[in-house]
């Protein structure tokens, strides 16, 4: 047998090799579902490696101009705006991308009502959050991160809590009407106005031009969001008025109520650990350390993040069809597609890992083995986000607290472990490896179990 026999299928009964492909190549156009699930993802791509990548070069360039300890303050800051967004936005992000593409075919009325809840109901939450967060900023600073002198950074936060909870509801609103080439725009221009800010705030005024530099690509990011939003409901024919979008508020006990307990929970548990780090041994540098394997993971994880925005209101379609078997095979092969590359990004961080580390500046060098094992989670993370996805597109929500529930309770249990035998960042970043392998193995069970029923959680 030769390749020219395998080619032109001159044996007996072989199929030509160029016969198949093009079978191939046409399955995969007649497929509605495949092309959908392939142009989105295809523009998230385009849109988010060049940002991701822009803002993790911004990143570094900003840890080596303020130093381990005072990028720690800077990371410390952050997190304490990203646990009280998550209240701010009470899952109306979710609540839009699932009930959008589901309503967009056969009630434009109702979608319309969704989107206009969406926006009411976020900017009511993240103004009066923000506003308790200015309130509570001096007993957060002094009392919960023994850090007294963070407290006007920790406020300068406020405008970032709310517009950072809009974007989340924004993004939502863009997942449900699938419109991922104008979510793929609006983070390459926010990456591009965020990046000068970023940099030279920190480089001239240090921890508050981190953070005000910071704010700018966040609130630049909503304006394209508000544009390109405000375009598709014209094109879509979806009206949207805010007197009647009470309406819907079964939606808010249904799914975002569930929603915004697993995110508060999540972040909340996260932020925990952040504090449990900066109150032991040398806290703000190995705060500093953990922050820096952090913002590495979130780029290994930003495509499978993308492909989760792209699975899940696809996933919600099949499953208001009530297509099981296109649904099992669509979550399977993302589960697949998830699994290899996140493996072979997390093999090569690992396989560069002291280059990495240094790249930050030569106080990161002693971050090795944190970003090893970071690298090593970013498998199972990705893995729990597809799982995720299954699980909001069939409604399973309080089934996704009860899971998220048991990741909170290990990873507490294990950041409480590392604390008390002085383990740093390297214990912390076992306890969430060990946190997202109990977050798998549940949510795998309650799928299973979910689809053997054939019943949808309402």
């Amino acid at each position: 047998m030769t390749p020219k026999d395998i080619v032109t299928g001159t044996l007996g009964g072989m199929t030509p090799l160029y016969v198949m492909l093009q079978n191939r190549v046409l399955w995969f156009r007649r497929s509605r579902l495949t092309m959908k699930l392939a142009h989105g993802f295809l523009w998230l791509t385009l849109g988010s490696v060049p940002s991701r990548a822009l803002t993790l070069l911004t990143t570094i360039l900003v840890a080596r101009v303020l130093g381990a300890a005072v990028y720690g303050e800077f990371s410390l800051v952050r997190s304490s705006v990203n646990a009280f967004v998550t209240v701010a936005t009470f899952g109306m992000g979710r609540t839009a991308a699932k009930y959008v593409a589901e309503l967009l075919a056969t009630d434009r009325v109702r979608a319309g009502r969704i989107v206009a809840l969406n926006y009411l109901f976020t900017f009511i939450t993240s103004a009066t959050v923000a506003l308790v967060f200015v309130i509570l900023a001096p007993i957060i600073c002094t009392r919960m991160i023994d850090s007294p002198h963070l407290v006007a950074q920790v406020r300068l936060g406020a405008p970032l809590l709310v517009f950072t909870a809009l974007v989340g509801a924004q993004v939502g609103v863009l997942a449900g009407f699938q419109a991922f080439r104008e979510t793929s725009i609006a983070l390459t221009i926010s990456a591009l106005a965020s990046a000068p800010f970023f940099y030279f705030g920190s480089k001239f005024f240090g921890l508050t031009g981190a953070v005000i530099g910071f704010s700018i690509g966040t609130i630049v990011n909503f304006c394209c969001n508000s544009y390109a939003i405000s375009r598709l409901t014209r094109r879509f024919g979806v009206q949207y008025s805010f007197w009647n979008c009470w309406r819907e508020a079964a939606v808010l006990w249904n799914f975002c109520l569930p929603s915004t307990l697993i995110s508060l929970s999540m972040s909340g548990a996260t932020w925990c650990a952040t504090i449990l780090i900066m109150r032991g041994q040398n806290g703000a540098t190995e705060l500093g350390l953990f922050d820096a394997t952090r913002q590495i993971q979130t780029a290994a994880l930003y495509l499978p993040v993308m492909a989760s925005q792209v699975i899940t209101p696809a996933l919600s379609e099949l499953n208001a069809l009530k297509d099981r078997t296109r649904f099992i095979k669509t979550a399977l092969y993302n589960l697949g597609v998830n699994f290899l590359f996140t493996l072979a990004i997390a093999l090569g961080v690992i396989l560069f890992s002291q280059k990495i580390m240094l790249s930050f500046g030569d106080d990161f060098g002693q971050g090795v083995a944190v970003l090893t094992v970071a690298a090593l989670t970013c498998v199972t993370m990705s893995l729990t986000n597809v799982c995720s996805s299954v699980l909001t597109s069939l409604g399973a929500m309080w089934t996704r607290f009860v899971t998220t529930a048991l990741w909170c309770m290990t990873l507490g249990y294990a950041a409480l472990h590392a604390y008390l035998h002085n383990a740093g960042a390297l214990g912390t970043s076992y306890a969430f490896i060990a946190a997202y392998l109990v977050m798998l193995s549940t949510q795998v069970l309650a799928i299973v179990r979910l689809l053997h029923r054939g019943q949808k959680e309402v």
